[in-house]
């Protein structure tokens, strides 16, 4: 099977199955509005082994796990809001989203995997599966390195913010990561963006509620969305947070599975904003056809995103805007 796994990725590298393309800098229309903070050892927003084993005493591994991260917009009284992107890489599109949050939020953009720009499904795949910091671990309780380095990156923000809550967007890949990041009080307002990864081994995918995440994260994450007491006892110390949810009803890649277990569990926590098979044809009053979904399409705020009148992508972009500003700006 691992051999299957590496020849396919092999394939769609050699085939050009996506665009691979490693830049440092960032290009001119960007760098006006963003900036990349490199990360170095001793940096704040570096996960070292004694901030792992302040939650997990008997982690022993050696760590010392960095990410750069993109800072979009310099006016922080704007409320902050984390980006997270998808699987082939920190490109255009996702750096493009970024700067139209800027209008109303400081945005920062960590750059998980690869080199900016790039944007390849098959290396981002690759690193997925070939990544420690990715992979569950007994001695984290089944939580990951990237969702503790996250937490510390999370923490760092509140501080840069502060009497500010904090908005997650999560796509794809990482999709179901912003229940994981609800153990931080100021995290008030998640986006949960066609959540794939049910990827729990490095060669099997799980089931539909197999979000990626440890049990202890789920169940923190549910006492914060779902209204229900008797169900899910609030935590005293931890304000209720609302999700909001979105998916393409055709696509096949993020199972509808996992998008109804997400509603059966939170409630109505959890507002669900499908894009039906309805809308997949955009007409205007008249009935004159404006776009058209390919119903393969799969990233509902971003790669599947269109600029065209009452395309639903960017009706779900200003919900989206609409339901952070409701509790972050306060």
């Amino acid at each position: 099977m691992k051999a299957l796994i590496q020849c396919l990725l092999l394939v769609g590298l050699l085939s050009g199955c996506g665009s691979l393309v490693i830049k440092q800098e960032l290009e001119p229309q960007h760098a006006i509005i963003c900036k990349r903070v490199p990360t170095s050892p001793g940096d704040a927003a570096v996960l070292t082994t004694q901030d792992v084993q302040k939650n997990f005493k008997t982690f022993d591994e050696s760590v010392e796990l960095k990410h750069d991260y993109l800072i979009c917009g310099e006016d922080k009284s704007k409320p902050p809001v984390i980006l997270l992107h998808e699987m082939p890489g920190l490109e255009t599109k996702t750096i493009d989203y970024a700067v139209t949050l800027t209008k109303d939020f400081t945005v920062y953009v960590p750059l998980l995997m690869g080199e900016v720009y790039r944007d390849s499904l098959p290396s981002g795949f690759w690193d997925y599966i070939w990544a420690q910091e990715w992979e569950p671990q007994p001695k984290l309780g089944g939580s990951t390195l990237i969702t503790q380095w996250l937490r510390k990156f999370v923490a760092e923000i509140a501080k840069s913010h502060p009497q500010q809550n904090i908005g997650i967007i999560g796509n794809c890949l990482t999709g179901a990561l912003p229940l994981a990041l609800l153990d931080n009080p100021r995290v008030t307002r998640i986006v949960l963006a066609q959540p794939t990864l049910p990827m729990r081994t490095k060669l099997g995918f799980g089931g539909e509620q197999d979000l990626a995440i440890s049990d202890s994260e789920w169940e923190l994450a549910k006492q914060r969305l779902n209204p229900n007491p008797i169900k899910y006892p609030p935590i005293r110390s931890l304000l209720p947070a609302k999700a909001y949810g979105t998916r393409f009803a055709l696509d096949t890649t993020a199972p509808i599975e996992k998008y109804e277990y997400l509603k059966r569990e939170l409630g109505s926590g959890f507002l669900c904003r499908q894009i039906t098979k309805a809308e997949y044809t955009v007409k205007d009053d008249d009935g004159k056809l404006l776009c058209e979904i390919p119903s393969g399409t799969h990233s509902s705020l971003i790669h599947g995103w269109q600029n065209c009148p009452k395309h639903p992508s960017e009706i779900r972009r200003q919900e989206v805007k609409a339901f952070l500003l409701n509790q972050l700006s306060m």
